[in-house]
């Protein structure tokens, strides 16, 4: 009995172990009818090609260029993107080397910043540069060797300053020929240049807006004094509005005068015409005289920073608007 029972235990391992090794070269299936496995769905090469779908990356950000406020603030609000501008610059004035610690404010750049961001580089020249975009790098050089009213050396090819927002420079020793090298970075794009005078006139680069003629608001003063520009489709509309005066007649009141500028015109055909602004709050009044007769137009006015809005809300027609509640907005010109 025993031996049969071992003979027994035996026959069943040796079974066991074939289908154990039967197993492993079976792929797994249903069940057949005959008690073997069925084929499978698809075959394992098919199933061994099929690799799992990759999610898809996201998409990189483009890279878009924003422009700073404080180009737009001394660009009348233009700053496109494609107008081939990377900066602007403007001749200031002369200084002396007392009066080198000015602030933006002192210039009449309060509007922009009040941090007394500037490089003595060696001159009387002041200059202001502004990068056109934000994450632009402004960086000085010397061009020559010199000393500054402070007693500093710099010699040819040495880092005078560097900058961001804004930089205002005093260069070029009594009116010689540049002695610096300004350059404004942004990314891939770049623009070097020697800020100097030429004839009187600021020598700048195609890549750079001349600002030498800005005429920013005063700190304390009255915001809607100044020049004010209106431009659509080639035909500009200039505002000039002073403070009230003789041609008033009253202190209360701005003397303001048009003119129109078109592809065409006539000499004298825009003017300028010169007449009354008179401001209560939000509400304006504007009269003047012409050869054709008088004019009185009612007015409904917002002034914000550098943007003037006019609508037209009752009296005669003016500013070429065609209907009631048409408004025209103006920008603050250099």
């Amino acid at each position: 009995m025993t031996r049969h029972k071992a003979g027994l235990s035996m026959t069943v391992m040796a079974l066991l172990l074939a289908v154990g090794l039967c197993g492993c070269s079976v792929l797994p299936g249903q069940a057949g009818d005959n008690g073997e496995p069925a084929p499978p769905e698809q075959p394992a090469e098919q199933e061994e090609q099929e690799e799992p779908e990759e999610p898809e990356e996201p998409e990189e950000p483009a890279n878009v260029l924003t422009v700073g406020n404080y180009y737009l603030a001394v660009t009348d609000n233009a700053g496109g993107a494609e107008d081939g501008f990377l900066a602007a610059a403007g001749f200031l004035g002369y200084a002396a080397a007392e009066d080198f610690a000015k602030t933006a404010e002192d210039y009449g750049y309060a509007h922009l910043s009040r941090t007394p961001i500037w490089a003595d580089c060696g001159g009387s020249e002041a200059w202001v540069i502004i990068p056109k975009y934000n994450g632009s790098r402004i960086s000085v050089q010397a061009l020559r060797d010199f000393t500054t009213a402070d007693g500093r050396r710099f010699r040819t090819g040495d880092q005078i300053a560097v900058a961001e927002e804004s930089l205002v420079v005093y260069a070029n020793p009594g009116g010689l020929q540049a002695n610096i090298a300004v350059t404004v970075r942004c990314g891939e794009a770049v623009v070097a240049f020697s800020p100097a005078l030429s004839e009187g006139e600021a020598a700048l680069p195609d890549q750079v807006r001349d600002i030498s003629e800005y005429q920013p608001p005063a700190p304390a003063g009255d915001p809607l004094l100044g020049r004010w520009v209106w431009e659509e489709e080639g035909v500009k509309q200039y505002l000039t509005i002073s403070a009230g005066s003789a041609e008033t007649g009253s202190a209360g009141a701005y003397w303001m005068v048009s003119e129109t500028d078109y592809p065409g015109a006539d000499p004298g055909m825009g003017g300028p015409f010169g007449g009354v602004l008179t401001v209560d709050g939000d509400q304006a009044t504007y009269s003047l005289s012409v050869s054709e007769g008088s004019l009185f137009t009612e007015l409904a006015l917002a002034q914000e920073g550098d943007s003037l809005t006019f609508t037209w809300t009752g009296g005669d027609r003016y500013f070429g608007l065609p209907e009631l509640g048409d408004s025209l907005t103006f920008t603050r010109r250099n």
